[in-house]
C-alpha cells in the first residue's frame, strides 16, 4: 500500500519528534555525565542525604569525601553523616546543623571530625536543601572541606595572643611596682633640693645654684619617664571601651591640666562633636599631642608666643583629629624615629621630656584601630593627625548588609 502525501507528512512529523526526543535525552544524559564527572573531580567532599527519611541517611558521596574521611561509599551509604563526629558530640555546631535540617535552611559550620584511622580533622561543612518542583525538601547537599591547617593556625595564634596578654599584664604589674618604689625617693630628692634652695640659696654661688637646679630638673624628668613607661605598659593591657565622649569637655580638661603659657594662642573648634570611643585613651592622646606642642614651642628667633590649633574631620566611616603648631617642627632625620621609645628631638637640653610620649601615643591610637600621621614643615611647624574607624559608621554598614 502506498502512503498518501498527507500520510508521508505525518510520518515525517513523527520522525522529527522522535529525533528531537532522542536528541534531548542524549543531551540530558551528556549533561548528567558531565555533572557527575565534575562532582567527582572537585577538591571538596560532597554528600547527598535523603531528607524524606527520619535518619536522613547518605545516598551518595563523591570520591574526595571518601579520600578525606577514609571511608568507602559502600561503608557510609545508608547511615547518617554524623558518624564522622565519633564520640566528640559536645560541639555547638551540631545545634546549628540540626536547626538547618529541621527548618529546611542553610548553614555553614566547622566541625571536629575523625577519619576512619581515628585521626582528627577540622571539617568546614556547608549544608543546603534541595527542593522538588512543589517546594518540598527532598535532599540535603553537604559540601565539606578539610580546614585543619587553617584551624590549627588560628588556635596557635590565639595561644600566642593569650601568652602576650599575660606577659603584658605581668609587665604592667612590674612597672607599677617599680614606679611606686622609685616615685617617693624621687619626690624626696626634689623636695630636699627645693628646701635647700629656699633656706640656703643666698649662700650658694652661681655654679652651686646651677647644679641644684639641674638636680631638680633631672629628678622631675626621671619621674616623668617612669610615669610614661607605666602609662605605656598599662595601655597595652586594657581593652578599649565604647562610650559617648564629648570632645569639647575632654579638650577643656586637657588644657586646664597643661596650662599653656598665656602668650601661646590655642585655637579650639567650637563644633567639636560627641563621639563614640574610649574617653580615657582619648584624654591621654590629646594630653600628649597638646603637651608635646606646648613643650616644643621654642621659636628660632627666641620670641615668645606661637599658635596651636586643633581640628577634626568625620568622613567615610573614619574620624580624624589633629593638633598643629607653628613651632620649630621636626627635622627630617628624626621623623622616622620620633615615635620610638626614649627618642627625643633636639639637642639634649633639659626640659625636652623623657622620649616616651609619642611612643605611648602611637600605642594608644593603634589600640583604637587607627594610625598617626606626622606632617612637619621644618623648621617651622608640625601637624600630628590621628585617625581611627568610626564605630557608629561601621555598625550602620553592618546593619545595612544584614
Amino acid at each position: 500500500m502506498k502512503n498518501s502525501p498527507s500520510d508521508a507528512g505525518g510520518i515525517r512529523a513523527l520522525s522529527d519528534q522522535a529525533a528531537e526526543t532522542v536528541l534531548k535525552a542524549g543531551a540530558q544524559q551528556s549533561t548528567g555525565t558531565l555533572l557527575e564527572r565534575a562532582l567527582q573531580h572537585t577538591s571538596c567532599g560532597i554528600t547527598l542525604s535523603d531528607a524524606l527519611r527520619p535518619s536522613r541517611p547518605l545516598v551518595w558521596v563523591n570520591r574526595p569525601f571518601q579520600e578525606v574521611s577514609g571511608y568507602s561509599a559502600d561503608e557510609v551509604i545508608g547511615i547518617n553523616c554524623r558518624f564522622l563526629q565519633g564520640a566528640d558530640r559536645n560541639q555547638p555546631a551540631r545545634a546549628v546543623i540540626r536547626n538547618a535540617l529541621e527548618t529546611g535552611g542553610h548553614c555553614r559550620v566547622v566541625l571536629r571530625n575523625y577519619r576512619k584511622s581515628g585521626e582528627l580533622f577540622h571539617n568546614e561543612l556547608i549544608v543546603s536543601p534541595i527542593r522538588s518542583d512543589s517546594g518540598a525538601v527532598t535532599h540535603f547537599v553537604g559540601v565539606q572541606t578539610d580546614v585543619t591547617q587553617r584551624e590549627e593556625a588560628l588556635q596557635q595564634n590565639q595561644r600566642l595572643m593569650e601568652d602576650l596578654r599575660r606577659s603584658n599584664v605581668q609587665l604592667a604589674d612590674f612597672a607599677r611596682i617599680v614606679f611606686d618604689e622609685l616615685r617617693s625617693p624621687l619626690r624626696g630628692i626634689g623636695k630636699l633640693s627645693e628646701l635647700l634652695h629656699e633656706h640656703h640659696g643666698e649662700a650658694l654661688d652661681q655654679k652651686a645654684e646651677g647644679l641644684l637646679t639641674l638636680l631638680q630638673e633631672r629628678s622631675h624628668r626621671l619621674e616623668d619617664l617612669l610615669q610614661g613607661v607605666l602609662g605605656y605598659t598599662e595601655a597595652a593591657t586594657a581593652a578599649p571601651k565604647q562610650e559617648l565622649v564629648p570632645l569639647a569637655a575632654v579638650v577643656s580638661e586637657v588644657l586646664d591640666s597643661i596650662q599653656p603659657p598665656s602668650a601661646l594662642e590655642v585655637v579650639v573648634p567650637s563644633d567639636l562633636p560627641t563621639i563614640l570611643g574610649d574617653r580615657y585613651r582619648l584624654e591621654q592622646i590629646l594630653h600628649i599631642l597638646v603637651g608635646n606642642a606646648v613643650q616644643h614651642m621654642s621659636r628660632p628667633d627666641g620670641s615668645e608666643g606661637g599658635r596651636i590649633e586643633l581640628g577634626w574631620l568625620q568622613d567615610e566611616g573614619e574620624f580624624q583629629l589633629w593638633v598643629e603648631d607653628d613651632g620649630p617642627g621636626i627635622p627630617g632625620e628624626d621623623q622616622d624615629r620620633v615615635f620610638g621609645m626614649f627618642h627625643t628631638v633636639g639637642d639634649g637640653r633639659e626640659g625636652e621630656g623623657a622620649g616616651v610620649g609619642l611612643a605611648l601615643l602611637r600605642g594608644l591610637v593603634e589600640q583604637l584601630g587607627g594610625e598617626v600621621l606626622l606632617q612637619s614643615r621644618y623648621p617651622r611647624g608640625a601637624r600630628f593627625t590621628i585617625s581611627w574607624p568610626d564605630p557608629r559608621a561601621a555598625g550602620a554598614a553592618l546593619k545595612a548588609r544584614s
